[in-house]
């Protein structure tokens, strides 16, 4: 699958989900909604944004990206034993 429709069949995926945890998790009252609200209004614009982005760049580069960033992760919680 190239790198764009797995980011893009990801999110699809995170919708559903995120709603029936959340749900689950407001009935609980678990939910800091202003928080939650502020957080979601902020991502959102930034995902708007960034899936505009995306759509200029290759496969190939958005690999690259998503491989460094899943390294430099990875060292960060090797290197300072955070998980």
């Amino acid at each position: 699958m190239p790198q764009r429709q797995a980011v893009a069949t990801s999110l699809a995926i995170i919708i559903p989900t995120a709603f029936m945890a959340t749900l689950q998790n407001s009935r609980s009252e678990w939910v800091n909604w202003k928080v939650a609200a502020i957080t979601a209004l902020s991502a959102s614009l930034f995902a708007y944004y960034g899936a505009g982005w995306l759509k200029t760049l290759s496969n190939e580069t958005l690999s690259r990206v998503f491989g460094a960033v899943l390294v430099i992760f990875g060292l960060r919680m090797l290197l300072l034993g955070k998980a």
